[in-house]
């Protein structure tokens, strides 16, 4: 796997604003924008998988913290919090067929 980083270094660390990719034998597996901040992510991101799939939302000192959503290519889409980087309280799961899920996390595991 082969990771490239957009933005700015300084003293060897990722800072500011630009754009994360990983690839493998020069096909893109995600795609990331957002922000570090020395070093880590901070604010908010968006990521692009190589399926289709979109997931965005915000991070606080390198870890998901704030409300989430994943988008998928088949039309279901999936939001709720983090809190220091762990699935915790009310998610809404809506599938394309219509249905919905609301499942409830606490410190990353489903009730």
């Amino acid at each position: 796997v082969d990771i490239t980083w957009s933005g700015s270094c300084r003293g060897g660390v990722a800072e500011g604003e630009g754009t994360l990719r990983y690839t493998h034998l020069g096909r893109l597996i995600t795609e990331y924008s957002g922000s570090f901040r020395r070093g880590k992510r901070h604010g908010r991101w968006v990521a692009r998988l190589a399926g289709g799939a979109v997931d965005e939302g915000p991070y606080e000192n390198g870890e998901r913290h704030g409300r989430w959503v994943l988008r998928s290519p088949g039309g279901a889409v999936e939001e709720g919090p983090y809190e220091n980087g762990k699935k915790h309280g009310r998610w809404v799961i809506r599938f394309a067929s219509g249905d919905v899920d609301e499942p409830f996390y606490e410190n990353d595991k489903r009730q």
